[in-house]
């Protein structure tokens, strides 16, 4: 739907989905990035739909190319774990 929506501000909706190029492409994850302030996890995850959903239109014969297939994923940052003193946990329990 996000995608949808950005194809709708940029009056892509009217042209066919082999016209979606990398211009287009880079424009999108520009939008995520930028606009939206998505992470890097959920920027990485945008990429993998994409290329699924383009792998899916080059399978069934809609596209020749996937404009998604260069894009490198960002780093994701590691989970910061803080252990618990034993004080901690019984006041939790």
């Amino acid at each position: 739907s996000v995608l949808r929506e950005w194809c709708r501000g940029q009056g892509l909706l009217d042209r066919f989905v082999y016209a979606f190029g990398r211009a287009d492409a880079v424009g999108f994850l520009h939008y995520l990035s930028e606009e939206r302030q998505i992470g890097n996890r959920t920027y990485n995850n945008y990429i993998v739909a994409m290329r699924m959903l383009f792998a899916w239109m080059k399978e069934k014969g809609y596209r020749t190319d996937d404009p998604f297939a260069d894009f490198r994923k960002r780093k994701e940052a590691q989970k910061g774990r803080a252990f618990l003193h034993p004080e901690e946990r019984l006041e939790m329990a």
